[in-house]
Parts: structure tokens; C-alpha cells; sequence
């Protein structure tokens, strides 16, 4: 039966491949049959490349942890064992020492894991903050405690539910504080636990008081915590593993440099290709697109890691001018702006191209863009990933003078080409309608990639004049605007307005003021 099936005879002839988006550059254009030609050769040997890949590079492209460990997995092990080891230092430090002086070192635990961040600089900015809102909090739980301390126990539990209510709904409103949720459990250890403490007859233990210096000593316990977190990042410092935001910016400066310089390399590919060969401009096509996507991730980790790299300045580390990285980070957001024109210009599909690319007057107009340009952008795109290269290496100064007379020679001369390439497409379709309706959209490709490499070459120039301005301004003598800078963050902090307008805010703040309440209920009763 299964011989006489047509089904298992005969075979359905194979369906002509149709022209698509992703199977042109979306200028040139190969027929149909010969493109149907070239992929029937080309199988077999797909087919042999692809099974050696596999055999070779299987094992070495394996997700799974074993054979070869993911550099995800190696983070995520080098972050669980510095958890570790924060936990036995700090147990090793407050438990086993029988928390005499220091005591609830419980807290202290949860204040270092929760300050233990990726880099040495990370952890300090959080740990000074923790330390920079914990002492009003604490001189302030401070001065309740000794008030409620000259009541009787009878007292103490009446008055302790209210304390609690207004103290929570202080701190969550309070706008100059941070770290809401920690100061909380700092405010209600302090002012509970005196009268806890004495409420042991459930326990065959005596009454203990644990003094008025309870909360000093609650806060000296946290700030051992926050140096042991701290000093575990400073002990790798000088290890191959070091975690500071330095060592980590420097990598991540220089992969920024490597994903904009293979941008730069597909654009050149791109368009010394279009009108030429199809499958490398759609190969180049789709690098522009994998490199711009890589570069704004790069970007914002740099930016997350600015503050940490000014913090670790006080560890010694100054290798980078955090200055001159901060307005690094701002032009290279303003470039990847700009690549976004490049990959719509690119990937993307006009209206109504589709009926409009297969003909011969498109791909004359663009083989002449692309032999009109492929020069002059590969000369742009040399002396522009030179140019970055001195101005990215912050141990040596280098004179962007002369950098910057280079890349402007660059930029004239690839103005001129494109000026050129215009005027050569205008002169071949000038008096013939139908091929200007035919070709205006390459040319619009075109002129939209031209704005966009022009624009982020600008951006660039734009920097490395002002870099060469401040430092010339820097030169004159002046007074030191250190102490400026910290009067009017001061002074910032200090009129923030209270959020009693805020709806959302102002609820959260009564819902947990009541939960407190009624936590302080359960040791008053």
C-alpha cells in the first residue's frame, strides 16, 4: 500500500523563493533564477560547514554548567562565596564573641549582605549612606529611650505603641532619609527592646536591662557589619580577582571601543557593498543591528558604574578622570541616538519598496554611492577609532589637536564624496520620472546613513573640543569649588519638601506606621 502512494512517489516541486526584506540589502537586486541557482550550489556546502561547526564547536557552545562553565555562572559563584564569607566573618566576629558590647548581630549581618555590592566602590557609597542616615536616627531613638527608660514598665507599654507610630511615620516620609526600610528596623530594635528584654517570664530567665547605651552599641554592631563588607572587597584588590568599579570600567571602556569600532566596520561594509554582492551587505546589515543593541547595554552598565569609580578615590584609585568619564557617557548616549537613524536607515523597509527594488536603475544609483564612498569612510572610520583610542586612554594625555585636524580632514573629504555621488545620481536620472520614483528610496538610505555617521562623528569632535577648552580653563589659578560643591548638596538635601501631597507616598507611610503599631502591641501586652 505504501508503494502505490502518490505521496511517497512522487515529490512536490520546490516553491521559487520570493524576494524578501532579509534576502537583499535593499538596494541591490539578483533575479530570481539566479539566486535560486547560487543557494542550490551553495547547499551541499552549508550543509558539510555546518556539520563540522557542530562537531568541533558543540562542547565549547554548550549553556549547561559542566563541561564549560558560563561567565554568567563564574558571577554568580564569585558573589555567592564573598556572601559567604561575609557571613562567617561577621558571625565570627559577633557571635562567638558572645555579643557583650555589640549586640543583635543578626542586624549586623542583614545591613552587610544587603551593602554588598559587585565592586568596591558600590558597597562604600551604600555603606555611607547607611552610616550617613543612621546617626540622627540613632541619636534620636537615643534620646526617646532614655525618656521612656524613667518610666515604670506600665508606662513604657502605653507609651510605647504611639512612639512607635510617630517614629515610623517620620522616617518613611522624612525625604533627606534613604534606606527607609533599614532605619525602621533600627528605630524599632531601639526603642522595643528594652522593654522586651524585661519580659521574660515565659523564660526561666531573670529580668535583663540592657542599659541606655543599647542603641550606641545597636549601631556600632551595623557599623561592623558595613566595614566587614567593605574590607572583604579591599582585601581583592590586589588580587587577580579584584572587584573595583576601576578595573571593571577599564574593561568595559575598552569593549565599548570594540563594539563601536566593528559598528563603524559594518557601515563601511554595508556600503561599500549595496549594488555589489547581497549577501555580504545583508551579513554587514546584520552586525550594524547585533553592534548598536551591545553598545547601549555597554553604555548603561558604564554609566552605573560612574559614582563608584569618583568613590573608590578615596581608596587610592584614580587611574580614570572621572570628569572627563562622565562627559564620555554623555556623548556616547548622544552617538547611540544617532546609530539608531543608522540601523532604521538600514534594516528597516520604506513604504512601497518592495515594487520598486528590482530593476537595474537601483542598483547603478547605489554601486555608484558605494564607489564614491567606500574610500573616503574607511579613511573616516580609521582615523575616528584612532582618534577614540587617545582620547579613552586615561593613564597618558595625548594632544587632541592634532587628533581632531585629522578627523576633520576625514569628515571633509567624506562630504565631498557624498556631494560627489549625488550629483552623479541627479545627472543619470535627471529627465526620467520613473526612475527617480524607483531609486528614491536608496537614496534616502543613503542620505539618512550619511546624516548618522556624520552626526556621531560631530558628537565626538564636539567632545574633545570641550575637553581641550576645559583643560586650558583649568590651567588659571583659582580657588578650589570642593567645598562649594558640598555646601549646595547640602543645602539641596536640606530644602527637599516633605511628600504630605503625595497620595501614594503618604498612604504607604500611614499603612506601615500602623503595622509597627501593632507589632509594639504584642510586647506591650
Amino acid at each position: 500500500a505504501l508503494c502505490f502512494c502518490p505521496t511517497m512517489t512522487t515529490r512536490r516541486p520546490p516553491r521559487p523563493p520570493r524576494w524578501d526584506r532579509r534576502e537583499s540589502d535593499g538596494a541591490a537586486w539578483l533575479d530570481a533564477a539566479a539566486l535560486a541557482v547560487q543557494q542550490d550550489h551553495a547547499a551541499p556546502q552549508i550543509a558539510r560547514k555546518r556539520r563540522r561547526f557542530s562537531a568541533t564547536f558543540s562542547p565549547l557552545l554548550n549553556r549547561e554548567p559542566f563541561p564549560g562553565v558560563t561567565a554568567d555562572l563564574r558571577r554568580r559563584l564569585a558573589a555567592a562565596g564573598r556572601t559567604a564569607t561575609v557571613n562567617f566573618a561577621i558571625f565570627a566576629a559577633l557571635v562567638f564573641s558572645g555579643q557583650k558590647s555589640l549586640p543583635a548581630a543578626w542586624v549586623g549581618n542583614v545591613l552587610a549582605v544587603t551593602a554588598l555590592k559587585d565592586t568596591l566602590g558600590e558597597t562604600f557609597l551604600f555603606a555611607r549612606s547607611i552610616v550617613l542616615s543612621m546617626v540622627p536616627v540613632s541619636v534620636s531613638c537615643c534620646a526617646v529611650g532614655y525618656i521612656l527608660g524613667r518610666f515604670d514598665d506600665l508606662w513604657y507599654s502605653i507609651l510605647l505603641p504611639g512612639v512607635v507610630l510617630v517614629g515610623s511615620l517620620i522616617v518613611v516620609l522624612c525625604p533627606q532619609l534613604p534606606n527607609k526600610n533599614l532605619m525602621l528596623v533600627i528605630l524599632y530594635l531601639t526603642v522595643a527592646s528594652p522593654l522586651s528584654s524585661k519580659e521574660t517570664v515565659y523564660l526561666d530567665a531573670p529580668s535583663k536591662d540592657l542599659g541606655a547605651w543599647f542603641s550606641v552599641r545597636l549601631a556600632g554592631t551595623c557599623v561592623v557589619g558595613l566595614s566587614i563588607a567593605v574590607m572583604l572587597h579591599l582585601s581583592l584588590k590586589f588580587t587577580p580577582n579584584s572587584t573595583t568599579a576601576h578595573r571593571m570600567t577599564d574593561r568595559l571602556i575598552w569593549r565599548l571601543r570594540f563594539e563601536t569600532e566593528q559598528l563603524l566596520r559594518a557601515v563601511l561594509q554595508y556600503t561599500q557593498n549595496i549594488g555589489v554582492a547581497t549577501l555580504t551587505a545583508r551579513k554587514s546589515r546584520t552586525m550594524i543591528e547585533f553592534y548598536i543593541c551591545s553598545r547601549g547595554k555597554t553604555i548603561s552598565k558604564i554609566e552605573q558604574l560612574a559614582d563608584a569609580v569618583k568613590a573608590e578615590r578615596v581608596f587610592g584609585e584614580a587611574s580614570i578622570d572621572c570628569t572627563k568619564l562622565k562627559k564620555f557617557i554623555e556623548c556616547a548616549k548622544k552617538q547611540q541616538r544617532h546609530t539608531e537613524m543608522i540601523r532604521q536607515a538600514t534594516a528597516e523597509e520604506f513604504l512601497g519598496e518592495e515594487y520598486t527594488s528590482h530593476n537595474e536603475n537601483v542598483k547603478s544609483i547605489k554601486t555608484k554611492i558605494s564607489t564614491n564612498l567606500g574610500f573616503a569612510l574607511d579613511c573616516l572610520v580609521a582615523e575616528f577609532c584612532r582618534c577614540e583610542r587617545d582620547f579613552l586612554d586615561f593613564r597618558h594625555t595625548s594632544a587632541h589637536q592634532d587628533c581632531s585636524s585629522g578627523l576633520a580632514q576625514c569628515m571633509d573629504l567624506y562630504r565631498q564624496k557624498m556631494k560627489a555621488a549625488i550629483e552623479e545620481a541627479e545627472q543619470m536620472l535627471d529627465e526620467n520620472e520613473e526612475a527617480r520614483r524607483q531609486t528614491a528610496g536608496p537614496l534616502v538610505r543613503s542620505r539618512v546613513v550619511f546624516l548618522g555617521v556624520s552626526s556621531f562623528v560631530r558628537e565626538f569632535q564636539d567632545l574633545t573640543a570641550a575637553t581641550s577648552s576645559d583643560k586650558m580653563e583649568a590651567k588659571v589659578p583659582g580657588r578650589s569649588t570642593n567645598l562649594t560643591a558640598l555646601m549646595s548638596q547640602l543645602k539641596s538635601q536640606m530644602t527637599l519638601s516633605w511628600p504630605w501631597k503625595n497620595v501614594a507616598k503618604r498612604r504607604l507611610a500611614v499603612k506601615t506606621s500602623v503595622g509597627l503599631c501593632v507589632a509594639s502591641l504584642w510586647v506591650s501586652i
